[in-house]
């Protein structure tokens, strides 16, 4: 109405006088008043809050008198939005009273003026059935009951209508405006510090949870944060209570992707909040569960569409709540601390890296800051560390490393990967805390400006494995050692074969060997890899020729020792002549295994100290490969002059500042080529 905006404007410089005549026509002889006044009044508590303060109670006491006489819904109305600008007037003062110069105004002396006309509205206008009545009854009471519930005396009365006002998403067609009640109610409770009983919290949790996973409801997406909003308060009120209904949406089974991405939501605003009850891991952990379980309905394939849309969605979510984590919450440190370290290590929480490793990153920071005190825990948080699986340090340590070798994928986790690897110093082993303050940042600084094509993959395996190396020559534990090689080669299989990765944590193994000194594991080690080697598979062969070079940096001569008895037990086994198929497999398997061990010994020799490499590089590597190279041929019936030889791969991988003298090239020394320079031994 125009002349009501008149008047609101005119209270800006004339406020007194325009509510006294306000307040004359409300109290003229007990008589309904215009809606005009009604109006007027709303407005102004609504724009000059504070200032209709010191009216509120004259104004309350001559609205009881007409309430009985309210008959339209227009009126109705008007007299309702009186009663809630005006009760939201009074909590706006109670949280702001030290910026009124006119005397302090207790809160009981505003719940006795509210708390009859919030009866009579109870008792008289919860029924009306008119869709604009039934949005302005739901305001006013919103409003008082966020007035009333601040008195103890008043807050059983307020309890009872909460669960009317949750009915409303049943009455109201705008659930919007119940949302935004139930917001505006729940923000107070979280000013004043009150919290709700149980059952009201599971019946709002309920109300909430079903508005956003019911798939029927299109919800704007400003309804949609209002509902969040909702769970936010909810959970900053009574915490505990919150994660209490979450785990038994957990538990409900419901596979229906609307209701795990409302849960999902629900636990992002929850852990956005002050979170002091280790059962809110649980909620950390349906996290990673829910990503897990999307990752691998996506590689399986056989999706719809739609259905590969649901998961790809469900990720998101998973991720944004993951880089949403704010480690600085109170409560966050005892709760993520340190379970959210066994989400590093297993291969299916891949996607969850960058925001995972920079979660941990941040929280070993905290604590070595605090001196990696977490004060006295409470019994229920050690017991569900206790049941946590922890990954050992080794296996951090190698995880880390080879998500390290592929610094570009998965979004840059590489670089994630070595600012944690470079915070957990003191857990993975406190001898290399400053050796890696020096070389981790060196790494990081190759990668900078470096692209994913401009990256020479091989030198920075090298500078790594480099690294490796000197890590575990300053841990100088040789059980450390032991067990960092098992971890690597345990990881192996969390990787597809022929991989950059794999096909580096092989490299890694040779190198944990070859820092190893404790012979009979090493010895065993190589045995291992010799007899287990499908030699048919070409990625299995590579593996243990990654393996036994890499070995043969420090222990060359128990490598060629080891590779010689392999060898010599390589004995042809007859087949009858009946099973010819089975006769060819395993004169094709034979054959690949001399093949293979051709490269082994080139690689053994170019991995090989120089000094110790002299003195049998004659009978024990270029022998070993010629009469290998000529088993191999007759296996498979070659002559060996027909063939071309395979032999010059493997010395070719000899280093060339070493000089040859075999038989072989004695005799039948190589053409001389123009203009190049030929090793002695041709390749």
């Amino acid at each position: 109405m125009a002349a009501s905006d008149v008047l609101v404007a005119l209270a800006r410089s004339h406020f007194d006088s325009v509510m006294y005549e306000l307040q004359c026509r409300l109290r003229a002889l007990g008589e309904i008043s215009e809606d005009l006044v009604f109006i007027t009044l709303g407005k102004l508590a609504s724009s000059y809050a504070l200032r209709c303060v010191p009216f509120v109670g004259m104004t309350l006491f001559a609205l009881r008198t007409m309430l009985s006489q309210v008959g339209s819904s227009r009126t109705l109305r008007a007299v309702c939005s009186v009663l809630e600008q005006w009760s939201k007037a009074v909590n706006t003062y109670l949280g702001a009273w030290e910026q009124c110069s006119f005397p302090r105004m207790g809160q009981a002396q505003f719940c006795s003026s509210v708390s009859p006309v919030f009866c009579h509205v109870v008792g008289s206008w919860l029924g009306c059935e008119e869709e604009e009545a039934k949005q302005a009854v739901l305001g006013a009471m919103a409003a008082m009951m966020g007035l009333l519930v601040r008195e103890q005396e008043h807050r059983e009365r307020v309890w009872e209508q909460l669960p009317w006002l949750l009915g409303q998403y049943q009455q109201v067609q705008d659930t919007f405006r119940v949302t935004k009640a139930l917001s505006y109610f729940l923000e107070i409770l979280g000013e004043v510090q009150i919290p709700i009983p149980q059952d009201e919290v599971q019946a709002v949790g309920t109300a909430v949870h079903h508005q956003l996973s019911d798939g029927s409801k299109q919800h704007s997406g400003e309804h949609r944060s209002e509902l969040s909003s909702c769970v936010l308060l909810l959970a900053r009120v009574c915490p505990e209570d919150t994660v209490a209904f979450l785990r038994l949406q957990l538990g409900s089974g419901s596979e229906a992707a609307h209701v795990a991405r409302a849960v999902l939501r629900f636990t992002k605003e929850l852990l956005s909040c002050s979170v002091q009850s280790c059962s809110a891991w649980d909620l950390v952990a349906h996290v990673f569960a829910t990503f897990s379980q999307a990752s691998g309905r996506l590689a399986q394939g056989k999706l719809s569409q739609a259905e590969a849309q649901e998961a790809a969605d469900l990720q998101a979510l998973c991720l944004d709540i993951l880089r949403s984590l704010d480690v600085s919450v109170r409560g966050m440190t005892k709760l993520l601390w340190p379970r959210l370290l066994q989400y590093v290590v297993p291969a299916q929480y891949t996607g969850t890296l960058v925001p995972l490793c920079r979660c941990l990153r941040e929280l070993a920071e905290s604590r070595g800051r605090a001196g990696g005190e977490d004060g006295e825990e409470e019994p229920d948080v050690v017991a569900s560390r206790e049941r946590a699986k922890l990954p050992r340090p080794q296996a951090l340590l190698a995880r880390l490393l080879v998500v390290a070798a592929a610094p570009h994928a998965g979004g840059g986790c590489g670089v994630a990967a070595l600012r944690l690897l470079q915070a957990l110093s003191a857990e993975i082993h406190g001898a290399v805390g400053m050796v890696w303050a020096v070389k981790i940042p060196f790494l990081l600084q190759c990668l900078e400006g470096q692209s994913e094509s401009c990256l020479d993959s091989a030198e920075w395996e090298q500078l790594l494995l480099k690294f490796l190396r000197t890590s575990l020559e300053t841990i100088e534990s040789q059980a450390w050692t032991m067990g960092l090689s098992f971890e690597l080669s345990q990881q192996t299989g969390s990787y597809p074969r022929l991989s950059r990765k794999q096909a580096f944590l092989y490299k890694a193994v040779g190198v944990s060997l070859a820092a190893c000194q404790h012979v009979p594991y090493v010895r065993g080690e190589m045995k291992k890899y010799l007899s287990r080697t499908n030699y048919l598979e070409a990625s299995e062969r590579e593996a243990m020729i990654s393996v036994l070079g890499g070995s043969a940096e420090s222990h060359f001569h128990l490598a060629l020792e080891v590779v010689q008895e392999f060898g010599a037990s390589m004995e042809e086994r007859p087949v009858s002549g009946a099973f010819k198929r089975l006769k060819e497999y395993h004169q094709g398997k034979r054959a690949g295994r001399h093949m293979a061990l051709v490269l082994a010994y080139g690689q053994i020799a170019l991995c090989a100290p120089p000094e110790q490499l002299l003195a049998r590089v004659e009978s024990d590597v270029v022998g070993r490969i010629l009469q290998h190279y000529r088993a191999s041929c007759q296996v498979l019936g070659f002559s060996f002059s027909t063939k071309v030889s395979p032999a010059p791969r493997g010395l070719a991988r000899c280093p060339s500042r070493t000089p040859f003298p075999s038989q072989a090239c004695r005799t039948r020394p190589p053409a001389p080529r123009a203009g190049g320079r030929g090793s002695p031994c041709g390749g």
